[in-house]
């Protein structure tokens, strides 16, 4: 697969409800796959000097990121970067 810069990707829609909002500083993005598939990827870089590293998010195949708003909040609020992909 050929390598891209994240600002070279199309940028993605994700869904947000007046009372559940994306954690803030998400950046949502589609991959291309070699055979012509995209895949849906977000993600959020913590914003602490302290980082403790970064948490790959792997939902259900039937679910959906926007799922897990409030897990990938707990997730920056204790230091952790995150990153999600829908299957």
């Amino acid at each position: 697969m050929e390598e891209f810069s994240i600002s070279s990707y199309k940028t993605a829609p994700y869904i947000e409800l007046e009372n559940y909002k994306a954690p803030r500083g998400i950046n949502s993005y589609f991959v291309p796959m070699d055979d012509g598939i995209r895949v849906r990827v977000c993600h959020w870089l913590c914003e602490s000097k302290e980082s403790k590293g970064t948490i790959l998010l792997q939902q259900g195949h039937n679910e959906f990121i926007e799922k897990y708003f409030e897990t990938i909040q707990e997730f920056l609020d204790r230091d952790y970067s995150v990153i999600a992909f829908d299957w």
